[in-house]
């Protein structure tokens, strides 16, 4: 299955370990742009989606993870944000290196 090479791939190269949860395309009903994904990962972790933060390099990813109730970081690949994408984001970032001081900044008393 899908799930158990991925797994298996992200073993090998020591990646599971930093991860709390894992869901795959078989754990969801409705993909991306639908908030599924998402909100079955903040289950799994037993944490309310509007704690969470989703960081996305696709429009519907953003879209998915703005449905899902969560704070959506967006690090474009391909194409930059239109304005109602940039609307749905809390922080659009020109690089993953910029991820933990976005991070800091969403950083809230109850997160």
């Amino acid at each position: 299955s899908v799930r158990d090479r991925a797994i298996t791939s992200m073993e090998r190269l020591g990646l599971m370990e930093l991860f709390d949860a894992a869901v795959f395309d078989e754990d969801i009903e409705h993909h991306k742009p639908a908030p599924d994904v998402y909100l079955v990962a903040a289950d799994h972790l037993d944490i309310e989606p509007a704690r969470c933060v989703a960081v996305e390099d696709s429009f519907n990813g953003v879209r998915s993870g703005a449905a899902a109730g969560m704070r959506t970081i967006m690090v474009p690949d391909y194409n930059e944000p239109t304005p109602e994408i940039r609307a749905l984001c809390a922080e659009v970032l020109t690089t993953l290196h910029e991820l933990p001081a976005a991070l800091d900044r969403l950083k809230t008393p109850n997160v």
